[in-house]
Parts: structure tokens; C-alpha cells; sequence
């Protein structure tokens, strides 16, 4: 599966976050991992910044130190929301499935 869609603007495919390659950086928030799996398959750190609300700078530092985790929530939303990331898949919900929707069986009105 090609993650790149779109020409001079490339875009996420979303279902590129199943991909186990991805799971574990993801749960860890190693987001230097996903940024450099971002870049071979022709994304930008340009792009990236766009895409996730980070400047170049920072997706540069987070790209550069090897390990170095996002800790900040909001940043982690940003980048989250910004690359189409499920939640769940980053640790920022409950769901077992990484989509935000309650496990079989739940109360929704408490959910």
C-alpha cells in the first residue's frame, strides 16, 4: 500500500497507521520514527510541519534526536490530528481498536 496520495501536496492515508511498523513508535510517541517514515516515502519536513502545525525546526530536533519522545498533550494532538493518526493508536483514548468507539458491549451514556 502507497501512504502518498496526491501529487505536489501529498496527503495520509490513514490506514498507513496500521501498518505494525508504525504501532509500536506510535505507543511510544517516538515521533522522530514516524517522521522518518514519513520521509521515505517522499514527505517533506516542510510538509510535515504544514500537515501537523509544528514548525520545521521542531519536527527537525524531533527527527534528530534519536528517541526522543513528544511529551507536551498538545503537541501530541497536533501532531495526532494533523497526520490523521487514531487516538487511540497514540494512547490518547480508550479504545482497544484505536478509533474512538467504545468496546462491544459499553454503556454509551457512559462512555
Amino acid at each position: 500500500m502507497n501512504p502518498v496520495i496526491g501529487q505536489s501536496q501529498k496527503e495520509i492515508d490513514p490506514d498507513m497507521w496500521r501498518d505494525e511498523k508504525y504501532r509500536l513508535p506510535l505507543a511510544e510517541h517516538d515521533f522522530g520514527a514516524i517522521f522518518k517514515g514519513l520521509q521515505r516515502v517522499g514527505f517533506t519536513q516542510h510538509r510535515i510541519a504544514t500537515l501537523t502545525g509544528v514548525s520545521q525546526p521542531q519536527i527537525s530536533a524531533i527527527m534528530r534526536k534519536s528517541g526522543r519522545r513528544v511529551m507536551g498533550y498538545g503537541v501530541l494532538v497536533r501532531i495526532v490530528s494533523g497526520l490523521e493518526i487514531p487516538l487511540g493508536f497514540a494512547g490518547l483514548s480508550w479504545c482497544p481498536d484505536g478509533h474512538g468507539e467504545p468496546p462491544e458491549g459499553t454503556v454509551r451514556s457512559l462512555w
